[in-house]
């Protein structure tokens, strides 16, 4: 960007994401959300996050009885805004190999894997798993579309990774949480958990599995990208997000009055008119 920037830290929301969270009656309750179903499972005394953005998932950790918490990421955010202390901030270039503070009874990154070089996926990998056993994880699937996105990819390439260190994959939330708007699409869509084999008992107990993770494309990320090429006057996200909540919210009330099969998919001679 001109100023130097990344321009990773917007704080805009998608109209696709604000349409859900108006069809929903919700707010963004996130990571409150994830980590409620963690700490359930066990309790987690220190929890790092890598690519912590404005530490929210450090803070909601905290709030679940954390007593050690540490963000790791570029510096270009200031402390206060990231609400974090000195010590619980480490400045890092997460494409590279980071020197860690401690080994953490969780390591957290959400949403920004896809932030660095291809090249750099087996490496990032690496830091988590040698930061913790339990690793709450997601990233961006290909053409999911962000500001500073350089490595997209399917949920099985990290799988891959991961299973090369030794870690395995329980896939708890995806499902769970698939319709709730009071989360944004990409964490119900993306996030996983990747324990390494033989510290997963807390897991096993529970009756919980590990399994071979798959794919799933959220219809609110197929509605944004799919709205990608629609000319703005015919685009109709809020809509289109009705009609799709409409079947599974009970409170809604809503009747679908739009058909679907007929759209005209070539729209570079309607761009062209405007």
């Amino acid at each position: 960007m001109s100023d130097g920037t990344s321009k990773h830290w917007a704080q805009s929301v998608h109209p696709v994401v604000a349409a859900s969270r108006r069809v929903g009656q919700t707010s963004d309750e996130s990571q409150r959300k994830f980590l409620s179903e963690l700490f359930a499972i066990r309790q987690f005394e220190s929890v790092a996050d890598f690519g912590c953005g404005l530490a929210k998932w450090l803070h909601a950790a905290k709030q679940f009885g954390a007593s050690t918490i540490c963000g790791y990421d570029i510096p270009e955010i200031p402390l206060n805004r990231r609400g974090l202390a000195t010590e619980e901030f480490v400045a890092a270039d997460l494409s590279k190999e980071v020197s860690l503070r401690q080994r953490y009874d969780l390591a957290i990154s959400t949403e920004a894997a896809e932030h660095l070089p291809l090249e750099s996926g087996d490496q990032f990998v690496q830091t988590l798993t040698t930061a913790s056993d339990w690793i709450l994880f997601g990233a961006a699937l290909p053409y999911q579309g962000g500001m500073g996105h350089h490595n997209e990819n399917w949920i099985e390439y990290w799988a891959n990774l991961f299973g090369l260190r030794g870690y395995d994959c329980y896939d708890l939330f995806r499902l769970k949480f698939w319709h709730d708007t009071g989360i944004t699409y990409f964490y119900r869509q993306n996030t996983v958990l990747f324990v390494r084999a033989g510290a997963d008992g807390a897991l096993r107990e529970k009756g919980h599995a590990p399994v071979r993770p798959v794919t799933l494309i959220h219809p609110e990320m197929y509605i944004k990208a799919i709205n990608r090429s629609i000319p703005p006057h015919m685009r109709k996200i809020e809509l289109d997000i009705q009609n799709y909540y409409s079947h599974v919210l009970d409170h809604l009330n809503h009747r679908q009055t739009t058909g679907y099969g007929q759209e005209t998919l070539n729209f570079s001679e309607l761009w062209k008119s405007k």
